[in-house]
């Protein structure tokens, strides 16, 4: 895997994260569909878990 490609996966695991955190169970049923959505296209798109992981704690440790 590329580092752009990792840096690519590690937003799109981040804006997971971030879904996840604000959700509200009182969105509009449009709102939640759009949501489960999006959460199935980053799953299918975070293939190596580990790597990306591994990539954001190197990358932290650099700060």
């Amino acid at each position: 895997m590329k580092n752009q490609d990792k840096i690519l996966t590690l937003s799109i695991y981040l804006n997971k994260l971030s879904i996840m955190n604000n959700w509200n169970e009182e969105l509009a049923p449009e709102e939640q569909a759009k949501i489960d959505s999006e959460m199935k296209m980053t799953d299918n798109e975070l293939t190596d878990h580990q790597e990306v992981m591994d990539t954001f704690l190197k990358w932290d440790r650099s700060f």
